[in-house]
């Protein structure tokens, strides 16, 4: 994989940097992200909505975990790491492994007590540990090969990670009908298999660190620090108010109703995830190399316009797919009792878009290095999800945490905007808007038209509904600008 230096890259770079690299992180998501979404059936389909929640909880305290310690890390590298990438790449590498040590210690002994104080397993802590420990240094060898533009090796451990994943929630729950804790140790177990695969493809291309048994350098540190640090706030308190609802709603009522909500929620995100994270994989390091390289304002902002303008055209169609079929394939396929009302089910969709939008609206404020000014705004936001949480969620229990996470979406997209506004101000397409309303009201007004051709079956209606949105989906990107590297693709 062609690597690069992101002081020297002009604007006509960027944009084929941006869509090779799109291109290029496709595989590295979509194969997690399908096999992904299979696992959550298969949870689904083999674990009771209790054993789901208790599961879903142990993991998000997992990440909330790597939010708090060593997250900073991984952002402060794609901003300093083109630095040190050609002269003192080993070095860098190095200091960051001992740093990352250091930060996790003191977390994963506070989260192990809170495991054990939640659920009162010594299995369940010691695992969500293990995963803790996994999961940081991998995050940690990704973002240093994501900064170098290291894709290939990349997808080889993500690709590895899923797939053992899949056998092992098989061999656990399928084979040998294991519960909660047998899906922890599957998921676990393939965050090892994923970073062994990134030390053996590393120590094969760019991954070399220097490690001797110093404290890490002090300069080196208070660099990262400058810029990580208010950085690792925000990552916690953004992950607290988009994912931590369901570790309050754990205390508030019962483990069934966690693992409906759970189970719902993640299976949006898994798909979301797959439509949007290789579109802002591939933009993060770019959106970095061109304020390094003082491209003009107007060129960034276009940028980032044009990426919302895409999430957007991602996501409406996934919204339309899963109001109108994801109650139908959660009963179809797993059991019934992982079921959700239409309003809790569409309040889950909308906040996931949003959060997928919030992105890159605070682009400006991340690449301008006021990092400080995110985290305090995110800090906010999670004190107001927290305290709405726990008023909503005892009054309205599932429905209440639902609606706290777009209201607080709403409230981080809205205050991050007046604050960057006059740096970099973030845009939405209006002629995106109209296409997509277009999209919507064609597609709905089919939809409607079917269901009075009484000759027609309820599932061939079904299949003919959600032929008819896949090709006018297809047909609108095909026809927008937005996708237009796609046609040239296409044609050669």
């Amino acid at each position: 994989m062609e690597r690069y230096d992101a002081t020297v890259m002009n604007a006509n770079e960027h944009d084929k940097a941006f869509v090779k690299d799109f291109l290029s992180y496709i595989p590295v998501k979509i194969v997690p992200a399908a096999i992904g979404f299979l696992n959550i059936i298969i949870l689904m389909k083999l674990l009771p909505p209790s054993s789901y929640g208790i599961y879903s909880v142990v993991l998000t305290l997992n990440l909330l975990m790597v939010q708090i310690s060593t997250s900073w890390l991984g952002q402060a590298i794609f901003y300093v790491y083109p630095d040190y990438y050609l002269t003192q790449r080993n070095f860098f590498q190095g200091e960051c492994l001992k740093l990352n040590l250091i930060a996790m210690i003191p977390i994963a002994l506070i989260g192990f007590v809170v495991i054990i104080n939640m659920y009162h397993s010594i299995s369940l802590a010691t695992i969500g540990i293990i995963g803790f420990v996994l999961l940081s240094f991998q995050s940690l060898i990704f973002a240093l090969f994501q900064s170098s533009r290291n894709i290939v090796d990349q997808a080889i451990a993500a690709g590895g990670q899923s797939i053992s994943q899949l056998a092992l929630l098989y061999l656990l729950l399928f084979r040998n009908h294991g519960g909660e804790l047998s899906a922890l140790v599957a998921i676990v177990t393939s965050y090892g298999i994923s970073l062994i695969l990134l030390m053996i493809r590393g120590n094969a291309s760019a991954f070399n660190p220097t490690i001797n048994w110093s404290l890490p350098d002090r300069e080196f540190t208070k660099k990262l620090l400058s810029f990580g640090g208010p950085m690792c706030i925000w990552f916690f308190a953004n992950y607290f108010y988009t994912f931590g609802d369901r570790i309050i709603l754990s205390q508030m009522t019962t483990s069934i109703a966690v693992g409906q909500y759970s189970a719902f929620r993640d299976l949006c995100t898994g798909m979301a995830g797959f439509l949007t994270m290789p579109l802002l994989m591939s933009s993060h390091p770019l959106f970095m190399a061109m304020k390094k390289t003082n491209c003009k304002r107007s060129e960034i902002e276009n940028m980032i316009k044009l990426n919302i303008s895409r999430v957007l055209m991602l996501f409406i169609p996934f919204f339309v797919i899963m109001k109108k079929f994801g109650f139908i394939l959660i009963n179809h396929y797993t059991k019934s009792s992982y079921t959700l009302s239409d309003l809790v089910m569409i309040l889950i969709i909308t906040s996931i878009l949003l959060s997928s939008i919030a992105m890159y609206v605070h682009k400006g404020l991340e690449i301008t290095g006021q990092t400080s000014t995110i985290a305090r705004i995110a800090v906010m936001v999670a004190l107001f999800s927290l305290a709405a949480n726990i008023i909503l969620g005892k009054l309205f229990t599932v429905i209440g945490v639902a609606i706290v996470g777009v209201a607080s979406q709403i409230l981080y997209i809205s205050w991050v905007y007046y604050k960057v506004r006059d740096l970099i101000r973030p845009q939405i397409d209006l002629s995106t808007v109209l296409r997509l309303s277009i999209w919507f009201i064609l597609v709905e007004v089919i939809c409607k038209l079917l269901l009075l051709i009484s000759v027609l079956s309820v599932e061939m209606n079904l299949l003919l509904q959600l032929t008819i949105i896949l090709l006018a989906t297809l047909t609108m990107y095909l026809v927008t600008p937005e996708f237009a590297f796609v046609k040239k693709l296409l044609h050669r």
